[in-house]
């Protein structure tokens, strides 16, 4: 006669535990199928979309689906996107959108639809795919203003600088490029504008170590839009400058803030590493 055996709860919950952490057990990945709805969903949620465009007949996206997107870290990363699978025979309206000329491709998008990265083809290796979605910033709600704005009028300066500024704190520096370029680009957008659009231009080179075409942004501001924001474009010339290690160049810019801005914050910032940088601390 065999004896159950019977076990406490709290044995059990250890059990489930154990089973869940195993190799090879993940969560997965809740897939969309329709782009429309995806959208809807990226917008409500602030997520970036992550589609996959396949097709059944497609060797390498069979390939991927069993290589990529069974990993559990994938699975992790997965839920700050919306996923979404595209099969390019029977959506064809969304994969012309995209131009999709040859599958696997995945491509990253901000809730709007706005291209942001793409990959094409899979043989194997995971390691590009895998950067992509680490990278990539899993809120994208502080646009949803200039968005909207954007929606209904393409030409808005205002809301185009502010897309690309709000681009630049997400780091996504290239993205935030193409909308402050196109707020400079509009003839009846404001000095201001323009102006504040050329120094954010200067802040992205600084930041993905460009300094002499950050330099010839902070120039360019000074010369075309005068009066506006004067200290930030001096005070990126010092930090260019720096960056170039021309410690003489960089001294000049500071003492020119401390002539026209004596009592800034950012004056006795940019004298503060002008001395560091010269050993004059």
């Amino acid at each position: 006669m065999y004896k159950v055996l019977t076990r406490s709860p709290k044995f059990w919950a250890t059990v489930l535990v154990a089973i869940t952490v195993l190799p090879g057990w993940s969560a997965e990945i809740k897939w969309e199928t329709n782009y429309s709805n995806a959208v809807k969903k990226a917008q409500e949620t602030g997520k970036p979309l992550l589609i996959d465009f396949w097709a059944t007949w497609c060797g390498p996206c069979k390939l991927m689906d069993d290589k990529l997107w069974t990993l559990e870290e994938v699975a992790r990363i997965s839920e700050k996107f919306v996923m979404v699978k595209i099969d390019i025979d029977r959506m064809k309206g969304v994969a012309s959108r995209f131009r999709i000329r040859s599958i696997p491709v995945v491509v990253v998008t901000d809730p709007w639809g706005n291209e942001i990265n793409r990959q094409e083809g899979f043989s194997g290796n995971t390691r590009g795919y895998l950067s992509v979605m680490r990278s990539m910033p899993g809120d994208f709600s502080p646009l949803k203003p200039y968005a909207e704005r954007l929606a209904k009028k393409k030409k808005d300066a205002e809301a185009l600088l502010g897309m690309g500024k709000a681009y630049a704190d997400t780091g996504l520096i290239s993205m935030s490029n193409v909308y402050l370029r196109r707020a400079m680009k509009i003839k009846k957008a404001s000095p201001e504008i323009k102006g504040d659009a050329e120094i954010t231009l200067g802040i992205n080179c600084l930041k993905i170590k460009d300094p002499k075409q950050a330099r010839a942004c902070f120039l360019r501001s000074l010369k075309r839009y005068p009066g506006v924001l004067e200290k930030e474009a001096y005070y990126g010339l010092v930090l260019a400058s720096l960056h170039t290690k021309n410690t003489e160049e960089a001294r000049q810019y500071a003492d020119k803030m401390a002539e026209l801005f004596p009592d800034s914050d950012l004056t006795k910032r940019a004298g503060q590493q002008v001395a560091y940088a010269t050993g004059n601390r």
